[in-house]
């Protein structure tokens, strides 16, 4: 095992990722962890970019490590680290998707809360990025399971008032709402047809059956995944207090 601060007992070492890291000092390193016994933790790692250090591969995103750590503040100081296994090898737009995966949650989740199955969810949603197979519903599959974990899923079943969603009828989506019947005007969100031109609004709307098919994970159709993503996107969106997300910049270049 390799050591930072002396060592540590193999009984203190935690299953983590590292989700982001920055420069400390002058060796150091801050590292923005998720681990399956805290959930996320901040930690120093003393000397890490020392030749003395760890080597700094080890600190590399999509690493399964074993780490231990003190400290009772929200930054905790590294006292032990190795490796658990072989890294996930990302290339390519899915080690963007990765990169969004992790400043999502370090962005969205608060510090040592060990939300139910999100590490094994995790890793999931990173070893299918390395196969690459069915690689976006995959992705969108971990941002829903991320939103129910958070306590802020969404109801692909009802409407904003209770009502069922029926599969032949459209509706709307607003954030923190819900989805809402439409019934005057709507513009399908892939065609851009407006049903009744000259009102005053369109709207972007969803058809019922494609939001059952989200409700059951179910991306077979490329309309799921399309539809799910705008959906998803407007609600981190309004989560982050409209701050975008740097890794989603990747993309566009």
């Amino acid at each position: 095992m390799s050591s930072e601060a002396g060592g540590a007992d193999s009984n203190d070492l935690s299953a983590a990722y590292v989700l982001h890291t920055r420069k400390y000092r002058d060796t150091s390193l801050i590292a923005e962890l998720y681990t399956q016994a805290q959930g996320r933790v901040a930690v120093v790692a003393k000397g890490a970019r020392s030749k003395r250090g760890v080597k700094q591969a080890i600190w590399q995103p999509f690493t399964p490590l074993l780490i231990s750590y003190i400290g009772k503040g929200d930054l905790k100081t590294v006292t032990g680290i190795e490796f658990s296994s072989s890294g996930f090898r990302l290339t390519g737009e899915n080690l963007i998707m990765g990169l969004y995966v992790n400043e999502l949650m370090v962005r969205l989740l608060a510090k040592s809360d060990p939300l139910e199955n999100l590490f094994g969810a995790y890793q999931s949603v990173l070893k299918d990025l390395m196969i690459g197979e069915a690689a976006q519903a995959s992705l969108r599959k971990f941002e829903l399971f991320l939103l129910d974990a958070m306590g802020y899923g969404i109801n692909f079943n009802e409407t904003s008032n209770r009502a069922q969603i029926e599969p032949n009828k459209r509706y709307e989506f607003r954030a923190g709402e819900g989805f809402i019947p439409v019934v005057d005007v709507w513009r399908d969100h892939q065609s851009g047809e407006t049903s009744k031109p000259g009102e005053q609004h369109d709207v972007v709307s969803f058809r019922g059956e494609t939001l059952r098919a989200i409700s059951e994970r179910d991306f077979t159709e490329p309309e799921a995944l399309r539809c799910a993503k705008v959906i998803l996107r407007t609600t981190f969106h309004y989560l982050l207090g409209g701050k975008p997300l740097k890794s989603r910049e990747l993309f566009v270049r």
